[in-house]
C-alpha cells in the first residue's frame, strides 16, 4: 500500500512539473507573441505618421491641376473638360472649370446637325476635414444648334447653319469628394453639381428662316424657354495634379 501510494506521489510531483513547465513556455510564447503584435502596431503607426493627409497636401501646395470627364452629364450626356485651381488652404480652392459636350440630331437613323455645349464656370471649393467639400460658383453657358445647309454639309457632317445660338449665366452648387495621394496626384468626385440659371440671352434665332409669322412666334416662344433650360452632372471624375 505504501508503494502505491509512493508511486502516486511521485506520479503527481512529476505531472506538477511537466505542467509547470507547459504554463512557462505558453507564458513566453504569448509574451513573444504580444512583443511582434506591439512592434507592427508601432510600425503601423510610424507608416501612417510619415503619410500625409489629402488635407496636409493641399495645404502644402499652391496649384491645381485636372482633366474632368462627366458621363452622366445633363441634358448631354459623355462632357469633358479642364480645370485649374489656387489652393488658398487646406480648407479651400479657388479657380475656373471648363466643360463641353456635343449631341448629334437625329432624324430617324440619319445625322442632321449637333448641338453643343460649353460651360466656363468661376467656382470655389470649401473642405470640410480631409476629403469632402462644396462646390460654389457663378458661371457663363453657351448653346450653339448648327444643322446642315445641303447635301454635301449632310455627307462631310459640316453643320455650317447656325440655327439657335443661345447665352446662359448660372449659380452652380455641387457636393465632392478629393482626395491627394504621394503627395501630388489628385483623384476627385464631384457626385452632383447642378447649374441653376438666373439670366439668359438669344445671340442667334432659328425664326430668322422660318418662312410665316406664326412659325416664327413659335420658334421664339421655344427659344424664350430653352435659353434657361437647368444643366447638371452626376458622378464628374477628376484626375489631376497639386504643385
Amino acid at each position: 500500500m505504501k508503494k502505491i501510494i509512493t508511486l502516486v506521489c511521485l506520479f503527481s510531483f512529476a505531472a506538477t512539473l511537466n505542467a509547470s513547465e507547459l504554463w512557462d513556455k505558453v507564458k513566453s510564447s504569448t509574451e513573444k507573441a504580444v512583443e511582434k503584435s506591439a512592434d507592427v502596431v508601432a510600425a503601423s503607426r510610424q507608416k501612417l505618421k510619415a503619410e500625409k493627409t489629402s488635407a496636409q497636401i493641399r495645404s502644402d501646395s499652391h496649384v491645381a491641376l485636372n482633366l474632368n470627364f462627366s458621363p452622366i452629364n445633363v441634358p448631354f450626356p459623355m462632357a469633358w473638360g479642364a480645370n485649374a485651381y489656387f489652393i488658398a488652404s487646406k480648407n479651400w480652392m479657388l479657380g475656373v472649370d471648363y466643360l463641353q459636350s456635343k449631341k448629334s440630331i437625329k432624324f430617324f437613323s440619319f445625322e442632321v446637325g449637333e448641338v453643343k455645349e460649353k460651360n466656363y464656370t468661376f467656382q470655389a471649393r470649401r473642405f470640410f476635414g480631409n476629403s469632402f467639400n462644396t462646390i460654389m460658383g457663378v458661371g457663363h453657358r453657351n448653346t450653339e444648334t448648327r444643322l446642315a445647309k445641303n447635301l454635301f454639309d449632310l455627307v462631310l457632317h459640316s453643320y455650317s447653319e447656325t440655327v439657335s445660338e443661345f447665352e446662359t449665366q448660372y449659380i452652380r452648387l455641387g457636393l465632392g469628394n478629393q482626395w491627394q495621394f504621394k503627395k501630388k496626384y489628385t483623384f476627385a468626385i464631384d457626385w452632383i453639381t447642378i447649374n441653376i440659371p438666373f439670366k439668359g440671352k438669344i445671340l442667334t434665332s432659328a425664326s430668322e428662316y422660318a418662312k410665316s409669322d406664326e412659325d416664327k412666334e413659335d420658334i421664339r416662344d421655344a427659344e424664350e424657354i430653352l435659353k434657361y433650360y437647368p444643366s447638371g452632372a452626376v458622378i464628374q471624375m477628376n484626375l489631376g495634379m497639386v504643385f
